[in-house]
């Protein structure tokens, strides 16, 4: 049997049980996400459940004396939502994609003309300074996949396809970076 609380709402002193509770905590979750994080409106159903699970813990600290249901339930929507975003902002920042022209730049080995090296040793080796993440884009990447289905085999949750291309853009920067740099020191 589910629990029941006395809760003060928009329509007066009501007795809800859990679920009409957390359904009372969806819209709120829609419109804080609509308002004040449109970017992250595809994590709109990871968050009202996340929201939900919070909401059923936090109950028993609900006190009516002290305000408005609508008014708890929009704290803890507000709290969850902006831990579970910056989450997701942590895992954007952690990779960078790699671009058409750094492939080129990986694909042009860094030998002089007559010098006959292999192409796969040299890419061992430049393999050897990147992260394992760095590596496992690059291995996909010259597997023929795309920066999208790369971001979505390496990280959750999924962003808007514009942030992917960004978050791509700024992985393969670094690795390009890091490439330059081991090309520089290999060639010296």
């Amino acid at each position: 049997m589910e629990k029941k609380y006395e809760c003060l709402t928009d329509k007066g002193a009501r007795t809800l049980t859990e679920s009409e509770i957390i359904e009372i905590s969806y819209p709120i979750t829609k419109g804080i996400l609509r308002t004040k994080y449109r970017h992250y409106l595809n994590l709109q159903d990871d968050i009202g459940q996340e929201v939900a699970m919070h909401v059923w813990k936090s109950m028993p600290r609900y006190d009516p004396k002290k305000g408005r249901l609508e008014a708890f339930l929009h704290g803890i929507a507000e709290n969850v939502i902006h831990n579970q975003i910056r989450t997701a902002q942590r895992r954007e920042k952690r990779i960078t994609p790699l671009t058409d022209e750094m492939i080129a730049v990986l694909e042009a080995p860094a030998v002089e003309p007559g010098e006959t090296e292999d192409f796969e040793q040299m890419v061992a080796e430049f393999k050897k300074v990147l992260t394992r993440i760095e590596r496992t884009a690059l291995d996909l990447k010259l597997n023929g996949e795309s920066n999208v289905e790369i971001y979505n085999k390496l990280y959750r949750p999924k962003p808007y396809k514009k942030t992917i291309g960004q978050a791509m853009s700024r992985f393969w920067e670094r690795v390009k970076d890091k490439y330059e740099k081991w090309r520089t020191n290999r060639c010296k």
